[in-house]
């Protein structure tokens, strides 16, 4: 690892010397892309997190819990965590609420988690969408297909899927529509 990385530069240089200016080019073009879009997507989620810590805190400091704004951070980055979210904990607490005879805790907790889960399910597509640059509703099938294909993981790695064939395809073609690559040339009668 020492001596890959310490000699990164002459190991870049020797592997650019060997491919065709043209695929330096391409290559370079989608790493770019990636970089962007994996960042974009980072800050979509986010951007979901900071939403998620809003509506928390605010319905806990409705609620009247103590450590309102502690609990509405840790929720928050527990909803982001992968197979997690905000169930995990407002669930519970509300079946606690209910066993122990709380029943205007369980039924608040029960409301904000509802409330939550709504709102995310209605912005996530449209906010990680605007972040990498791929309309909603395309956003939202490869959020699909990811859960189809590959479990709760699917949900992240659809769309960055999609996004690297996105980008490979685009600089391949060179941003044609698939009309122009595969139609057929107009016969003259």
């Amino acid at each position: 690892t020492y001596f890959i990385s310490s000699d990164k530069e002459k190991i870049h240089e020797y592997i650019k010397s060997q491919l065709p200016e043209s695929w330096v080019e391409k290559i370079t073009s989608i790493k770019n892309d990636m970089f962007s879009a994996i960042f974009g997507y980072l800050k979509a989620y986010l951007i979901i997190m900071i939403i998620t810590f809003t509506e928390v805190f605010i319905g806990l400091s409705i609620i009247r819990v103590r450590y309102s704004l502690l609990l509405a951070l840790i929720i928050s980055v527990i909803d982001i965590l992968p197979i997690l979210g905000t169930g995990t904990v407002l669930i519970p607490w509300s079946l606690y609420s209910f066993f122990t005879g709380n029943i205007r805790m369980g039924i608040s907790i029960l409301i904000l988690y509802v409330i939550v889960t709504i709102i995310r399910q209605l912005v996530e597509p449209k906010i990680v969408s605007n972040q990498i640059g791929v309309y909603p509703l395309l956003t939202l099938m490869a959020m699909y297909a990811g859960l189809k294909l590959l479990g709760f993981m699917g949900l992240f790695l659809g769309p960055i899927t999609f996004l690297l064939l996105r980008n490979i395809l685009s600089v391949l073609f060179k941003n044609r529509s698939l009309k122009e690559i595969i139609g057929k040339p107009s016969s003259n009668r």
